[in-house]
């Protein structure tokens, strides 16, 4: 064999070599487009892909899950509401599982005049109060919150939405971290009304704090816990002449059980707690005085 036969049989060799790497690849290449970009041995020694990139062959082609798929337990007039931007600020913890369902108003046994036992529906709280109880505090606002976005962001599918509405979420804690959180809830209950009410949706302002608003229900609320109020915390006398910030906010929120019982110093005897109605939450009256109170009439039970 010359020279020239050699080098053609080596070519033709190399030549085959490459066709069929190239053939191999190109299986390979098929096959892997229909594996998951993180197989289950990849995931166990800890060898992740890209979190974000959809698998080969997938083009980007998921299903997107709609809204009743990832937030089944909430009625289609209420995510009919928060598409068209009309849901009732107030009714944010609504949108949670605990509270999705309104529950049935519960009774009380009173007494009438003439000893009779009567069942009275129990006036429910509504409105900011009920805003406050479903939603106490900042955690479970975000969880509320977020299923609100959530509803917005599949519902209209424009980033600038999703975007502002978490900036203006990340103001809310901001907010939290200094004042009480009945004032914050009044604070988002104003904010929200006043964008409703915008003539179109402007991310900047959702972005920034309101001062007006600020000013009016941050430094002055008007939310009032419609829990039972609590006693004043036995603590030294220094600590009541002087208490922290962290105290006053706390007992700013809470309804003030001595001046409904039998009268209160107010600040100058170290109480900052709400001087109002424990029914009604007026302002002008004690509990005693309160006109929607229900004196019960004793009944002398026959001896035995």
């Amino acid at each position: 064999m010359t020279d020239t036969e050699d080098a053609t049989a080596a070519a033709a060799k190399t030549a085959q070599a490459m066709a069929d790497m190239a053939k191999t690849l190109a299986a390979l290449t098929e096959e892997l487009a229909k594996r998951p970009a993180v197989n289950a041995l990849e995931h166990f020694v800890g060898l992740p892909a890209n979190p974000l990139a959809f698998p080969p062959g997938a083009n980007g082609a998921y299903p997107v899950l709609v809204t009743p798929v990832l937030h089944p337990h909430l009625l289609p007039d209420v995510i009919a509401q928060i598409r068209k931007f009309e849901f009732p600020p107030t009714l944010l913890g609504r949108l949670l599982k605990t509270h999705s369902v309104t529950p049935p108003a519960p009774l009380l046994l009173v007494l009438g005049p003439n000893g009779e036992a009567q069942f009275m529906p129990q006036t429910s709280v509504t409105g900011a109060s009920a805003l406050l109880r479903e939603v106490p505090d900042v955690l479970t606002f975000v969880e509320a919150w977020m299923i609100f976005v959530s509803i917005l962001q599949n519902e209209h599918l424009l980033l600038p939405v999703a975007q502002a509405l978490t900036a203006y979420l990340n103001n809310v804690i901001a907010i939290a971290r200094v004042y009480p959180w009945a004032a914050v809830l009044d604070y988002h209950v104003a904010f929200l009304q006043a964008r409703a009410i915008d003539p179109f949706f402007n991310p900047i302002k959702w972005m920034k704090s309101d001062p007006h608003l600020h000013t009016m229900h941050l430094l002055t609320p008007s939310i009032t816990l419609p829990t039972t109020p609590a006693a004043p915390a036995a603590s030294s006398s220094d600590d009541r002449a002087n208490p922290s910030p962290a105290v006053i906010a706390k007992m700013a929120g809470q309804i003030c059980y001595y001046w409904n019982d039998s009268g209160c110093g107010g600040p100058g005897a170290g109480c900052y707690r709400r001087h109002i109605c424990r029914l009604c939450r007026a302002l002008s009256h004690t509990e005693k005085a309160c006109p929607t109170r229900v004196t019960l009439t004793p009944v002398a039970l026959p001896a035995p």
